[in-house]
């Protein structure tokens, strides 16, 4: 799931024209993008569980502090019908409103 990631948040960055911005401004974005990406998915797979669901997921979390992407995603992918499907529309989401806000700092 980084890879995917880490790829979108290049992707992003292509789209919104910061390629041609110094490495340093490119990284800081890359690495705000790549948190404000995490917690997106984060919010909308923890809005979809049920209780149980998130009961399970707090001793996933207890077990390990901080759960590895892959297991997370595991977890997730388990429990939410057609979360593959939620997570491309939820990066879509944040690929249009990361745009638009580039193209009105540009204005």
């Amino acid at each position: 799931m980084t890879d995917t990631i880490q790829q979108f948040v290049q992707e992003l960055i292509t789209s919104a024209g910061l390629e041609q911005a110094p490495e340093d401004i490119r990284k800081a974005c890359a690495e705000r993008l790549a948190i404000t990406v995490h917690q997106k998915l984060g919010v909308m797979a923890l809005k979809e569980l049920n209780e149980q669901d998130l009961n399970n997921f707090e001793k996933l979390i207890d077990q390990d502090n901080a759960p590895e992407s892959k297991a997370a995603w595991e977890f997730f992918n388990k429990r939410i019908p057609n979360f593959q499907k939620k997570v491309e529309a939820t990066l879509q989401q944040l690929a249009q409103e990361f745009i638009q806000a580039a193209v009105n700092l540009r204005e």
